[in-house]
C-alpha cells in the first residue's frame, strides 16, 4: 500500500495524522498520530476495511513511541516520498 493509498483512507474517515519520524526510520517520514486513543479508530476501520488485505497489514505494524505525557503512534511502512 502506498503512503498515497493509506492517506486517502484516513482522510475519508476523518482521521489527519501528521507526518513522524520514529526509531531507526534515519529521516525517513510516515503517518503518526499524538495519542493512544487512535486505537480504538484503527480498530474500527480495521473492521471497515476486513477485506483489504495491504490496509490491515499496515495497521499490524504499527509501532508507538513514548513522548513524555503522551504517545506516537506511527506506520513505518507507509513512507511518504521526499517533496
Amino acid at each position: 500500500m502506498t503512503a498515497e493509498d493509506f492517506m486517502e483512507i484516513l482522510e475519508n474517515e476523518n482521521l489527519e495524522p501528521y507526518r513522524y519520524s520514529g526509531r531507526g526510520m534515519y529521516g525517513r517520514q510516515c503517518p503518526a498520530f499524538n495519542s493512544i486513543f487512535i486505537y480504538a479508530a484503527l480498530v474500527a476501520l480495521a473492521a471497515k476495511y476486513h477485506d483489504d488485505v495491504d490496509f490491515l497489514n499496515v495497521l499490524k505494524h504499527v509501532r508507538t513511541d513514548s513522548m513524555g505525557l503522551d504517545t506516537v503512534c506511527y506506520f513505518p511502512d507507509v513512507i511518504f516520498a521526499i517533496e
